[in-house]
């Protein structure tokens, strides 16, 4: 019994250094711009992303591919549909939407077309993790970067913060990869928002 709540204990405490580890560095500029703003656009950037293991997300694609066409033919065509959809379906609303909860009255959508700044949330790793059962599992993970530029032009960055080992807060029965990862985008939002809040 007592070895058992040293194991409870343990878990615990590894439980709490995964919510708490992520890193935010300012990297330069500052948020006070946003005491004046009331929209902002938001854009997205995959371009230049690792995957698990991977440097390169290209790499991780051929892997895993390659792997769903051995179990089944054809369904690595699927699986990469899916893999690409999932942006568009699950990750971006997941950030937007809890981005919106907690910048409250800031709003951000990707659907903005007349605003002075645009946030370019730069995925630059990403840990799609898994779930088997119980305590089998891995956590999604990701580190981003946030670019405030001038919407009429981008090279004029108003701020820039990077945020490392942003892990998930999707946890419960997460089978589903792209329920995994768009919690660690939700928990990106809420990184971005204790930031905007500090500013103000």
């Amino acid at each position: 019994m007592k070895n058992f709540k040293c194991v409870f204990i343990a878990l615990l405490s590894l439980l709490s250094l995964q919510v708490f580890s992520q890193d935010v560095v300012l990297e330069s500029g500052n948020l006070n711009f946003l005491k004046t703003e009331t929209k902002i656009r938001l854009e997205y950037d995959y371009s230049n992303m690792g995957v698990g293991e991977y440097a390169k997300e290209e790499d991780y694609i051929k892997m895993k591919v390659a792997e769903a066409d051995k179990s089944k033919s054809s369904s690595g065509a699927k699986w990469l549909n899916e893999w690409n959809a999932d942006r568009k379906t699950d990750f971006q609303p997941a950030f937007q939407e809890m981005l919106n909860k907690k910048a409250a009255p800031l709003k951000f959508d990707s659907s903005y077309t007349n605003t002075n700044v645009t946030l370019i949330l730069t995925t630059t790793y990403m840990e799609p993790g898994f779930y088997t059962s119980g305590f089998i599992q891995k956590k999604a993970e990701i580190n981003v970067i946030y670019t405030f530029v001038d919407s009429n032009d981008h090279s004029k960055v108003l701020a820039k913060i990077s945020a490392k080992k942003i892990i998930s807060v999707n946890t419960t029965y997460a089978y589903d990869l792209a329920y995994r990862v768009k919690g660690a985008y939700s928990k990106a939002a809420m990184v971005l928002a204790e930031q905007i809040k500090k500013a103000k």
